[in-house]
């Protein structure tokens, strides 16, 4: 195995100890005499499987009895279209707090199947409100908003969580679900692609309330896009990534193993404090995000060429750093990274700080 810092803000940062779990059952899955990459979704191993994913998740995540988990094919980026599809038709309206680039696609995809208010946070320079009823449209359908801002660096505080009433409330959680201790259960919705928490591309976790399935669906919905039609299927009217759910199960498994999501926040949060105390103590590094709003799993920040650090980063075995959409600095905090990785790249900056002043 190699011996690179993996610290993309986009694809998956996995444990060594999971990746040797992956690698003993790609060759033989729990010595059944097959590979873990023909696992059959109708197969009893899988099913199983299945089950103790969803187990761990509702553990881990201490989901009460209304909620319920689905694994959809795809990646984030399609609940953009998926959640206008379900809830809210064409002559009816929904609220987007546009807040960075993901929640932008939203509003974009969005207006292709309903009415969208949007609360633009783009480029905010207060600290990150606090949306309240009295913030929306009362005859919104629902308020979707993303809890963390990888591309801005910023993120949506457990206290700045919107209070909208009855209204349903619908995150993006792609890039924090997991890493921190979010009340998910105040959410009527709430998906996350498991590239980033929970493994490899090309699969979401999707949890969302019992009542959100027994909403009446707007006509011609596709089946294959449809909520209701995954959960009375239980995720199986077209096959789901079984390759994909296995290794969600190991990184569930893992991070259970260690802690908890309790457990891996306090690290999470010593990791970004780490590095954030080292560029607020630095003449040479900047970051311009209030500190209350500071993401802990996507940090941002500039130096005189952003450009010129990521290369030398990949030249010092740093790899994956890559710029946002404002061209700072982007890396990945994920639950994947080691404090120790944290160490090293600060150890990297203030060399190349050292060498370029």
């Amino acid at each position: 195995m190699g011996n690179k810092i993996n610290f993309s803000a986009s694809s998956p940062v996995m444990p060594k100890e999971v990746i040797k779990r992956i690698n003993k059952n790609v060759l033989n899955f729990h010595s059944q005499g097959f590979s873990a990459l023909e696992l059959n979704y109708k197969n009893e191993f899988f099913i199983s499987l299945m089950e103790d994913t969803t187990k761990l998740i509702r553990k881990l995540l201490h989901l009460n009895d209304d909620m319920e988990v689905l694994f959809i094919n795809g990646g984030g980026s399609m609940h953009f279209a998926m959640v206008p599809l379900n809830f809210s038709s064409k002559d009816e309206t929904a609220t987007v707090i546009n807040s960075d680039l993901w929640t932008n696609n939203a509003v974009t995809e969005g207006k292709k199947h309903t009415n969208i208010d949007e609360i633009n946070l783009i480029g905010y320079e207060k600290p990150l409100p606090k949306i309240t009823l009295n913030d929306i449209n009362k005859a919104s359908k629902y308020l979707f908003m993303c809890t963390n801002n990888t591309s801005s660096g910023s993120k949506f505080s457990k206290v700045k969580i919107p209070e909208i009433g009855n209204i349903p409330l619908i995150a993006d959680m792609t890039s924090n679900l997991l890493s921190e201790t979010y009340d998910i259960n105040k959410f009527a919705l709430s998906f996350a692609s498991s590239a980033k928490n929970m493994g490899t591309s090309g699969i979401s976790v999707v949890i969302l309330n019992k009542n959100m399935i027994e909403k009446e669906i707007p006509k011609g919905v596709p089946k294959i896009l449809s909520y209701r039609d995954y959960y009375y299927s239980g995720n199986s009217f077209t096959t789901p990534n079984t390759f994909a759910v296995y290794i969600i199960y190991e990184m569930l498994k893992y991070l259970d193993e260690f802690g908890g999501v309790e457990e891996i926040e306090r690290v999470n949060i010593k990791k970004s404090n780490l590095l954030y105390d080292f560029i607020d103590e630095s003449n040479f590094y900047s970051n311009d995000i209030i500190k209350e709003d500071r993401s802990v799993t996507s940090l941002i920040f500039n130096v005189k060429n952003n450009e010129d650090f990521i290369q030398k980063a990949k030249e010092n075995d740093i790899i994956n750093i890559s710029t946002s959409m404002n061209g700072a600095v982007r890396v990945g905090l994920y639950n994947g990274v080691s404090l120790s990785n944290v160490v090293d790249l600060i150890d990297f900056m203030y060399k190349y700080q050292k060498n370029n002043i």
